[in-house]
């Protein structure tokens, strides 16, 4: 009698019970997201939210419309949004409008 006879899972030749590449419980397997890079220069999304930050440039930049008119009537949502902004800018984990991060310094 097979001693996993109640498991009704499928569980293949090469699996392990831990879900993880190396089969270590103390190890956690966090499995990497395809990152996609935007077209978009972090340079100019950088220099538009130091200097018109407050009017949500950067955003109508990056093609969010939408927070761009939030921005430019909250002036920025009274600056801390435009603070947070630009450091997610700065850091290299700011986003456009279709999700894709802007990494890229200068576009040739």
């Amino acid at each position: 009698m097979n001693q996993n006879q109640g498991n009704n899972t499928y569980q293949g030749n090469n699996a392990n019970q831990y879900n993880t590449p190396q089969g270590n419980p103390n190890q956690p397997y966090y499995p990497q997201q395809p990152q996609f890079i935007s077209n978009k220069s972090r340079l100019a999304a950088a220099l538009l939210c130091y200097f018109l930050g407050v009017l949500g440039v950067h955003r109508f930049y990056v093609g969010k419309i939408g927070t761009g008119i939030i921005w430019l009537f909250t002036l920025g949502c009274f600056g801390i949004g435009c603070l947070i902004d630009l450091i997610m800018i700065l850091c290299g984990s700011f986003k456009d409008s279709n999700g894709a991060v802007i990494k890229v310094w200068l576009n040739e």
